[in-house]
């Protein structure tokens, strides 16, 4: 039965079918520029870049560089796609989606195309960084550890479900601390056992870990992400899908792609077909079950029946801009940075914007609040940035958990901000070929994929100094988890 759910596949054929399905997507995107989207500027520019992607995906170059395949997933979702859209869109497109704007939209319509094109530009020059970084040749070959007892796995499934349990219990404290509107305390064991970063290490350790048989190893592997799936929904998490997707099959690809004896777990085409199927409705209800978990009102199995009743009744038409709002996110937040920041900016506020992410990272990272002017992480005041406003933490604990709309500023927005546009585009390159040294020389699987996942939450950007928390966190808890799997690893069972 679970075979025909998930089987094990070669990692390497499978990241060439990706990069070859990742090719024909970018190809299909260029040619739809041409039908959907009117302007030839934006035409050219849709099209030429898509098209660029798609022959560079073809690149082994290009394939090598480490964690290629997740980024990839990350362009077609969040850049090529919301490229299109919003040059489809045109001149009606809503800027103001998810956040009040100090302008309206024609103000940042006349922004689009050199904001796009700025954008694209840095985002190449990154693939240029992370290419030349990866090219750098060292004389020790990296090594891969093994674990030695198949009975490790059983370690690792004991830590999940441990994880599971303090992160259900943390996440149930969030939600009755909003509904009830109290203050909600630190979960020591939730920090220890962070169930983001347990979703980054375990599905690369899995197959690190000697196999008795693959049945067994099949079962605890899809048992385990039915858990944590289960615990991303509730959460309310809107992509819980592909959250799931990216960590349990997408970065093992990624992380022993050039490892061409390794086998990883990939879905079967039912699977896959049922979670592209489930991905949108999922994400309509998490939605829902997010802003009324504020509310008092309880998200009970009657209310999602009732709510599903009223499926047929839905507008299409808003359900997908709903969505597609929602995947341009960065690229939008993008061009409302770049229409602000690339006209005359006083060098003062650049500086206050510095001082107070750093500020904000510091209350994150010691005890206490040593900083309590600047409690409110950025994220939650980009429209003040926007504005050039000064940045102030007027909400306390149970006000900010209520008034919660974290924006993503993307990394190359963030850079705009504080070192402006030229400046930009060589930190862009430099950040690239240092990931790629970075991830090169390290010899830890484990540190490979939570320097994977750091990368995505940098070029993200909701809040860098939280980011920055984030993928600290992620590493002492990682190393807490491995310690674990060693230590009980080194035990002799007969």
């Amino acid at each position: 039965m679970i075979n025909r759910l998930i089987q094990y596949r070669s990692s390497f054929e499978l990241g060439n079918y990706l990069y070859k399905i990742a090719s024909y997507g970018s190809m299909l995107l260029a040619i739809l520029s041409l039908f959907l989207i009117s302007g030839i500027e934006f035409i050219l520019l849709s099209f030429s870049f898509n098209l660029l992607l798609a022959y560079l995906y073809t690149l082994k170059s290009v394939r090598k560089i480490p964690g290629m395949i997740l980024l990839l997933l990350n362009n077609f979702i969040y850049i090529q796609i919301p490229i299109l859209y919003m040059f489809s869109k045109g001149v009606e497109y809503n800027f103001q989606g998810f956040i009040s704007t100090p302008n309206d939209d024609s103000f940042y319509y006349e922004s689009m195309f050199t904001g796009s094109l700025f954008f694209i530009f840095c985002f190449l020059v990154l693939i240029f960084g992370l290419l030349v970084g990866n090219s750098v040749k060292f004389k020790k070959s990296l090594d891969v550890d093994q674990f030695k007892s198949p009975n490790t796995l059983y370690t690792w499934i004991t830590i999940a479900f441990i994880t599971f349990y303090f992160i259900f219990l943390d996440n149930s404290a969030n939600v009755l601390a909003r509904t009830e509107e109290i203050s909600k305390g630190v979960n020591v064991f939730a920090f220890f056992f962070s169930d983001k970063t347990f979703q980054t290490i375990f599905p690369v350790l899995f197959f690190l870990i000697p196999i008795k048989s693959k049945k067994k190893s099949l079962t605890w592997f899809f048992f385990v992400l039915l858990l944590f799936f289960a615990l991303n929904m509730q959460g309310a998490s809107k992509a819980s899908i592909l959250l799931i997707f990216t960590a349990f099959f997408l970065t093992p690809i990624a992380i022993f792609y050039n490892e061409n004896k390794n086998e990883v777990i990939w879905p079967c085409k039912q699977l896959f077909m049922f979670g592209i199927a489930i991905s949108i409705p999922l994400f309509i209800f998490a939605s829902l079950a997010r802003e009324l978990s504020g509310t008092g009102v309880t998200f009970s199995w009657e209310l999602f029946s009732n709510l599903y009743s009223l499926v047929g009744e839905v507008d299409l038409g808003v359900i997908s801009d709903l969505i597609f709002l929602r995947l341009s996110a960065i690229f939008n937040n993008f061009i409302l940075i770049f229409s602000h920041y690339t006209k005359e900016v006083d060098f003062s506020y650049r500086l206050h914007f510095a001082s107070y992410s750093w500020s904000s990272f510091l209350n994150l990272v010691l005890p206490g609040t040593p900083f309590p002017e600047a409690y409110v992480p950025t994220s939650q005041l980009f429209p003040k940035v926007l504005e050039q406003n000064v940045m102030e933490s007027h909400l306390d604990n149970i006000t900010l958990r209520q008034q919660a709309n974290t924006q993503p500023y993307s990394f190359f927005g963030f850079l705009m901000i504080v070192f402006g546009g030229t400046l930009t585009m060589f930190l862009s390159f430099f950040s690239g070929m240092l990931f790629s040294l970075i991830y090169r020389l390290s010899s830890k699987v484990y540190f490979k994929a939570v320097l994977v996942f750091a990368f995505s939450v940098i070029f993200n950007s909701y809040a860098f100094e939280a980011g920055l928390q984030f993928i600290i966190i992620t590493f002492l808890t990682s190393a807490l988890m491995v310690f674990l799997l060693n230590f009980f690893d080194s035990f002799k069972f007969r």
